[in-house]
């Protein structure tokens, strides 16, 4: 997932936002197409394929989400304070 974001592409995924948010409190969720059954997707296909979606807004705020939260800027967040 956080390749496909880095590079500006879309993601459709299931992502369980409550679960996401307990382990990452001072996170936002990431801005992936959340689906979780096949009718979701096929929803969210249909959708896509009629330009009812911002396919070059979502590649951006998905690569912006990934500079914010995995960018080089806060990779102090997962080295130890002590080594």
């Amino acid at each position: 997932m956080l390749e496909a974001l880095a590079c500006g592409a879309p993601v459709m995924i299931s992502l369980e936002i409550e679960r996401f948010l307990r382990h990452w409190q001072s996170w936002s969720p990431p801005p992936v197409l959340n689906v979780s059954s096949e009718d979701e997707i096929l929803a969210m296909l249909r959708s896509l394929d009629a330009g009812e979606l911002d396919v070059d807004s979502l590649g951006r705020d998905g690569r912006a989400w990934v500079e914010e939260f995995h960018g080089v800027k806060n990779a102090h967040r997962f080295v130890p304070t002590t080594l």
